[in-house]
């Protein structure tokens, strides 16, 4: 659904046998990472994402991104470098349990534009904010919802503890949760303009 929005061009990439490239990611303002299950090549992705980041790139997270994080206790060998620049921890990532957008803990952030509901019954919480995170929204179990760190060249990191192809298992303002959150982070500018 994100082809909807006339201020985003959507290009998808899956991690097949090889990389991206720096070159490739760097013709984009942002990236939405993402994975559905741990492989053995998370280190090297992460770590070419983290250097397309120290090129200018910013970067939106997602579940099931900290189940690969090296903390997640799930056994996957992490991110590498991009896990040193990361706005959340793992607690084991996703949970399967139900949980809903804890509307008191909402901040107002061009993140959180129009997202008054959110319901997920599974893929999402299971985090935890690192320094230097700024937390906009959170779960009703206390998880980070939303959250980011802007890194010292203005790179944008921004994490969104729920699954961007949830399908029936999420309701309420979802559209509104990424198109936020993937033009927030792509308005810093990305490789081509710094």
């Amino acid at each position: 659904r994100l082809t909807n929005d006339p201020n985003l061009t959507v290009s998808t990439f899956f991690y097949v046998n090889q990389l991206p490239g720096v070159a490739t990611l760097s013709q984009y303002d942002v990236v939405l990472l993402l994975m559905n299950g741990l492989f053995d090549e998370s280190a090297a992705l992460g770590t070419e994402v983290a250097d397309y980041v120290a090129l200018g790139g910013n970067v939106v997270l997602s579940s099931f991104y900290w189940q690969g994080r090296s903390d997640s206790g799930l056994g996957s060998i992490g991110w590498g470098a991009l896990e040193t620049i990361d706005p959340f921890a793992s607690l084991g990532g996703a949970t399967y349990q139900a949980v809903t957008l804890d509307a008191n803990s909402v901040v107002a952030h061009s993140l959180t534009l129009g997202v008054t509901a959110v319901s997920s019954t599974s893929y999402s919480s299971g985090v935890s904010a690192l320094t230097g995170t700024t937390v906009v929204a959170s779960w009703d179990d206390g998880a980070p919802f939303i959250g980011y760190k802007i890194l010292a060249g203005g790179q944008r990191i921004v994490g969104v503890s729920l699954f961007p192809a949830a399908g029936g298992t999420a309701t309420g303002d979802i559209q509104a949760v990424w198109e936020n959150a993937l033009n927030w982070a792509g308005a810093a500018g990305g490789p081509a303009l710094r």
